[in-house]
């Protein structure tokens, strides 16, 4: 299940971007972007992630998190730099997260919540 949702959220968010730049240039600040500003970049997290999942192997995990560090945040950060010249960054930035959704109006609630999805999924992992 994990691989089919990210398989959908980068495909749909790609889909979203591709149309909405099309017709409108600036920052994308409606529909999967709402309140998270690498929805793509999130599903094919969880892609990898699923991959690992199913060998269960530690060095697996490892090579997972090795790409997540050295690709794809050294690609949002490239991307955020980008997007912090666009007209609305300052307040764009406010009501988004880089990777995960804002859940609520409240930063220290939505880190709690993903960290208990964190361990949550350490658990079951183990």
């Amino acid at each position: 299940m994990l691989y089919v949702f990210g398989v959908v959220l980068m495909m749909s968010s790609d889909c979203q971007k591709y149309y909405t730049l099309k017709y409108k240039k600036g920052l994308i600040k409606d529909g999967l972007f709402k309140t998270n500003r690498n929805p793509n970049y999130t599903g094919e997290i969880l892609i990898y992630l699923s991959f690992a999942m199913i060998t269960n192997n530690a060095l697996s995990y490892c090579i997972v998190f090795m790409s997540w560090i050295f690709m794809f945040i050294p690609f949002m950060l490239r991307k955020e730099l980008s997007l912090s010249k666009k007209e609305g960054w300052s307040e764009y930035k406010k009501q988004s997260f880089l990777v995960f959704w804002r859940i609520c109006g409240s930063d220290i609630i939505n880190m709690l919540l993903y960290y208990m999805m964190i361990v949550l999924i350490i658990i079951i992992i183990l």
